[in-house]
């Protein structure tokens, strides 16, 4: 079946799952338009099965990453970029290939791939990623919160306690809940600054299609002592890039990308958390972001 994602007003459009109505994955289940009509500006990703399948390109691949979407490689074959995904060791790669004009992408799968929905996820989100940051939108690695109407999102390196600090403030706040645990999705255009939730959240199973103003960002660095340093300008934005979800391979995508980084720093509060993994942290970052409180 074909499935038509909205995703903070952007679509995507998985066209040739193996699902079914009854076994769309969970996470994508409420991002599915009921709807028949394929917005004029989305993204198609479809999934092509076949016997075998071709070797991942030769070369030395652009980038090379290891996390939980397994090891990923980027590979440029002239028109087009090719990302091959090995879902753990001992596994072939799998390929997707994506049009530099970032709105078709095409995965190729054997019809008997125990780890094909694995894959679609995977690649779905590095392809929305892509597609998102041509459209002046990002996905970014962090965990963010919604708090009196409002997105507070908590950055830093991968074991840092992003998904901690947001507990904290789910705990110490009352009515404040998590938006996204992983890869929410940033919009800047004439609604304002919006923080989206995305069908892809880590560990975490919090698939929740909302949307908040953003009121403030914090990169977290643990430390023996709570200490907010605020930051702006260029010292805002390398504590910012880190976490964006975009191939810096790509020279134009990257630097639109950066453009739309500097507008949501330049209306964003915004800096260091040095924290430990107490209540008292969580009420230092939201004195220092929330103007309001």
């Amino acid at each position: 079946m074909d499935c038509l994602l909205n995703i903070g007003g952007l679509h995507l459009l998985i066209a040739g799952t193996p699902w079914t109505d009854a076994t769309v994955p969970l996470n994508f289940r409420p991002f599915v338009c009921n709807g028949t009509d394929m917005p004029a500006a989305a993204a198609t990703l479809s999934i092509e099965t076949a016997d075998s399948l071709p070797d991942a390109p030769a070369g030395r691949p652009l980038s090379v990453s290891y996390n939980d979407l397994g090891k990923a490689s980027l590979h440029d074959a002239g028109t087009e970029w090719c990302v091959a995904l090995t879902p753990c060791p001992g596994q072939y790669p799998r390929l997707m290939h994506i049009d530099k004009g970032l709105r078709r992408a095409v995965i190729g799968l054997r019809a008997d791939d125990s780890y094909a929905n694995f894959v679609i996820d995977s690649m779905s989100r590095i392809f929305f990623s892509q597609f998102a940051a041509s459209c002046g939108a990002l996905m970014v690695h962090a965990s963010v919160v919604g708090c009196d109407s409002r997105a507070f999102l908590f950055m830093g390196k991968s074991g840092t306690g992003k998904s901690t600090h947001s507990r904290l403030w789910t705990e110490t706040f009352s009515g404040c809940t998590l938006l996204n645990d992983d890869c929410p999705l940033i919009t800047a255009d004439d609604r304002g600054i919006l923080v989206h939730g995305t069908p892809w959240s880590g560990k975490t199973p919090c698939w929740r299609k909302a949307s908040l103003p953003l009121c403030g960002i914090a990169r977290l660095r643990q430390a023996p002592l709570n200490r907010f340093t605020p930051l702006s300008g260029i010292e805002a934005f390398v504590a910012f890039i880190p976490g964006m979800s975009v191939m810096t391979s790509d020279k134009k995508l990257y630097s639109a990308a950066s453009s739309t980084a500097l507008t949501i720093l330049d209306l964003t509060n915004t800096g260091i958390l040095e924290c430990l993994p107490d209540s008292d942290a969580a009420v230092s970052c939201r004195k220092a972001l929330d103007k309001e409180y």
